[in-house]
């Protein structure tokens, strides 16, 4: 209601309204910036690639990814998407002991084979400890970046383990929500890449602006999902459209 009679194409006044009666509600802010795009692109006939700065690629680089426990089910899901054309393939982990979740990955990558490019994801439930040795048996294992190794907050273990890491990447993800936390991690030189995503950044400008912030540190992007719909799986498809370096690939699930 507070939003009714606004100006649609008055984005900054929308935020700083957003920000007044519904702070840090990251997610809901970025559902509704994604509609008034859409609504200003369709009424000027402009694609939300072009509203976020112009589209540098006409394909997006797909990243599948697999359940964080057992191989069997995993195995054959793998095999299917392989078969598909996927050439990026993406581990969950942190359900299982870290010691049996390496292993684990190291069997699918085995009985997965050569030609396609592996990613684990802890998801931050390592302490940097036990980081430092796992990320060290997933590098020889042939994995070419691990996601979120250890919790949120643990910038400076990230960076520690991106200064010890020889062919691995560390990527950010839960460390890196809104602009202010790109500047962060710049600073601190603590990852190769950052997953982006518009419903952790409060929209899709804030996700570009988190792009830009890391484009001029040489850190590459990486395309995250969170599961969103096919309405904001699209949206993210323009944004992710409009990077001119893609670390890694993307994640997108549909439509």
């Amino acid at each position: 209601p507070a939003l009714i009679g606004s100006d649609v194409e008055d984005l900054a006044g929308t935020r700083r309204q957003l920000d007044r009666i519904a702070f840090a509600n990251l997610s809901a802010e970025a559902a509704l910036e994604t509609a008034l795009l859409d609504a200003i692109g369709q009424a000027h006939n402009v694609a939300l690639s072009t509203l976020l700065g112009g589209a540098t690629r006409t394909e997006l680089p797909l990243r599948w990814p697999l359940s964080g426990a057992g191989t069997g089910g995993t195995l054959e899901e793998a095999a299917e998407r392989v078969a598909a054309g996927y050439r990026r393939i993406k581990f969950k982990m942190g359900a299982l002991a870290p010691r049996e979740d390496i292993d684990r990955v190291g069997e699918l990558v085995d009985k997965i084979g050569d030609g396609v490019d592996y990613l684990g994801d802890p998801n931050g439930t390592w302490d940097l400890r036990t980081a430092t040795w796992a990320v060290r048996e997933l590098e020889a294992i042939g994995l070419s970046a691990v996601e979120q190794p250890v919790e949120r907050r643990d910038v400076r273990g990230l960076a520690e383990l991106r200064s010890r890491a020889d062919r691995i990447d560390i990527m950010a993800d839960e460390s890196v929500c809104v602009p202010a936390d790109a500047l962060e991690v710049v600073r601190e030189r603590a990852c190769d890449s950052v997953a982006v995503k518009p419903g952790k950044a409060g929209g899709l400008r804030a996700a570009a602006l988190i792009a830009a912030i890391l484009d001029t540190a040489s850190i590459g992007p990486y395309g995250g999902t969170a599961l969103e719909s096919p309405v904001g799986t699209a949206a993210s498809a323009h944004l992710f459209a409009t990077f001119p370096r893609l670390l890694h690939g993307c994640e997108l699930f549909g439509p």
